[in-house]
């Protein structure tokens, strides 16, 4: 007790001793979900995250029923390509508009939203009006993911945001667990439509948690001119995400006339990309410059995979609703076993992970495309799928730390943005690799089980050149 009494002042020394628990309990910090501004700001932004984490995960789950419904198989890939291409957007714009206007303006505007997009998507009666409302889930949901670090940045104390921020991640959790099956039964027994409006409500309960912290960061907010940099990201972001939607588009249509959307799409993504990742990426530049690109590759292999998952098991092996999301689930375990087991290694068998990881996720890819023949049998979805998720949870948090630890202090958040949205374009043109060879199914050029079989194990390459980039991960000297 005498060692903790600082030197100097009688009334230190006799301070009885009942008041020092009161004063401890004074200095400690408080937590996540101590009361008043924490605690709301906490379960909000964590119920905003969960949310769009169910939301990700449960029409994968739903897709197959609604495009079936909605007479739309052609358009399959588009119920995905759709969310993330114009998130992408959304996330440029969310991050320019917290940077000048505070995070209070996205969040409110991301979820109001995201809210009009599940309504469109679940009311739609064709095919159009669902991937319309898909798109706008998909800005709504960029906006908001954005300023939701804003908030952490802004409303905890320093020694708190590092534990804000793996609530946010363990938010994730839940819905990867329950999502999948919760939206089968959900489809099977009500109807596909039910996955898009049970979120509405959650989605307003979210925001109105987090309302209070938001007028004080409303009111805080500075507004400061965008620097020159920040004015051309968002039309490199629309020019990226239309390049990529043409692409998806003019592979769709298999004709002499996609060459010209196919030439447009390859030129805004020239333009497009340069001023959106970090320098010398595009020539693998040692380093940061290489690492994004992995996460690319990594992303694009794994999520372009599990996209289509359910339609193998639905279409070819005949599996009801309620069931085509259990293997999902099974991934997502390998994927937080990955990641718990891994986040606890030395740094150099982390970077032995990183490589581990990328060669899971490519015989995973390999292994899920034996499912596009119907004699093989099913049951080999799951421990497929657990070495894909472990993959991915062994390589992608390597790789965001490698990010950080290379980042000057003064360019962790613009490499932090880069990762984002590297992740998001390498998924959207891998999902549009497979909406060309899904609408090549519908033309009856080659039967679905071929289509998913071509994409699996050209995702299965794509993941190996991932691995074969490691040996760059380090800015000098070899990985």
């Amino acid at each position: 007790m005498a060692g903790s009494v600082a030197s100097g002042s009688v009334a230190e020394v006799t301070t009885p001793a009942r008041e020092l628990p009161q004063e401890a309990a004074e200095t400690r910090p408080p937590g996540l979900l101590s009361r008043g501004p924490l605690r709301q700001a906490t379960i909000g932004t964590v119920l905003l995250t969960t949310l769009f984490a169910f939301e990700n995960m449960a029409v994968s789950t739903a897709m197959p029923r609604a495009v079936t419904e909605l007479h739309g198989l052609r358009w399959y890939g588009w119920g995905f390509s759709a969310f993330i291409i114009v998130q992408l957007v959304g996330s440029v714009v969310g991050g320019v508009l917290s940077d000048r206007r505070g995070a209070a303006l996205p969040t409110v505007t991301g979820v109001l939203v995201f809210v009009c997009g599940l309504l469109v998507a679940g009311s739609a009666t064709t095919m159009g009006q669902f991937v319309l409302g898909r798109g706008v889930q998909g800005l709504g949901a960029g906006l908001v993911i954005v300023a939701i670090y804003v908030v952490i940045a802004e409303v905890y104390p320093p020694d708190l945001r590092p534990r804000a921020v793996a609530a946010i991640s363990a938010a994730w959790v839940i819905p990867t667990l329950i999502g999948p099956a919760g939206s089968g039964l959900l489809t099977q027994y009500l109807s596909w439509r039910s996955v898009f409006f049970v979120i509405v409500p959650l989605a307003f309960l979210g925001l109105g948690l987090v309302a209070p912290s938001l007028r004080r960061l409303r009111r805080a907010a500075a507004g400061e001119r965008p620097s020159r940099q920040d004015r051309w990201r968002w039309p490199a972001a629309v020019a990226l995400a239309a390049g990529i939607a043409l692409l998806q588009f003019a592979g769709e249509r298999l004709t002499l006339l996609s060459l010209l959307p196919l030439a447009g799409g390859l030129v805004l993504l020239v333009l497009g990309l340069p001023r959106l990742l970090p320098a010398g990426a595009l020539r693998l530049g040692r380093g940061i410059p290489t690492l994004v690109l992995m996460r690319a590759l990594m992303s694009g292999a794994f999520f372009g995979v599990e996209s289509g998952v359910t339609l193998t098991l639905s279409h070819i092996h005949g599996w009801p609703p309620a069931t085509v999301g259990l293997p999902l689930m099974a991934g997502s375990l390998g994927w937080s076993a990955a990641a718990w087991i891994i986040g606890r290694q030395p740094e150099e068998r982390r970077r032995i992970g990183m490589r581990i990881g990328f060669a899971l996720i490519a015989v995973a890819a390999a292994g899920m495309a034996s499912l596009g023949w119907s004699e093989t049998p099913t049951w080999i979805a799951f421990p497929v799928w657990i070495l894909g998720g472990a993959g991915i949870g062994t390589a992608m948090p390597v790789v965001s730390v490698m990010v950080l630890d290379y980042s000057p202090p003064d360019q962790r958040g613009t490499n932090t943005a880069s990762l984002q949205i590297s992740d998001s374009t390498g998924t959207s043109i891998c999902i549009a690799l497979q909406g060309t060879l899904v609408a090549a199914s519908t033309a009856a050029v080659l039967s679905l089980g071929q289509a998913i079989t071509t994409l699996d194990l050209t995702l299965a390459a794509v993941a190996l050149v991932g691995l074969l980039l490691s040996a760059r991960a380090r800015p000098n000297g070899p990985g």
